[in-house]
């Protein structure tokens, strides 16, 4: 692996590891019987750029897991978003 390969997998193991960590600290929000709009689309966002980065890294499976995480946070918040 070049030099260039290594740096650009240890940024993407780092982004990640941030999002992933947002995701861990406050999936429990889910569990709330209404759980606030903006910590869904934050939980969005974290894994929106998950699915993005980890396709641009060349990582698809990670990006398909994350896109699937993703579209069912979406459907959670337009849930909420109606109410």
């Amino acid at each position: 692996m070049s030099t260039v390969d290594r740096e650009a997998v240890e940024l993407f193991l780092q982004e990640a590891s941030e999002n992933l960590q947002y995701l861990r600290e406050y999936v429990s929000v889910l569990q709330d019987v209404e759980p606030r709009r903006e910590d869904l689309e934050r939980l969005y966002i974290s894994a929106h750029t998950l699915s993005g980065t980890s396709a641009s890294y060349g990582f698809p499976r990670f990006s398909e897991i994350a896109g699937k995480t993703r579209a069912r946070l979406s459907i959670r918040a337009e849930r909420y978003s109606r109410q």
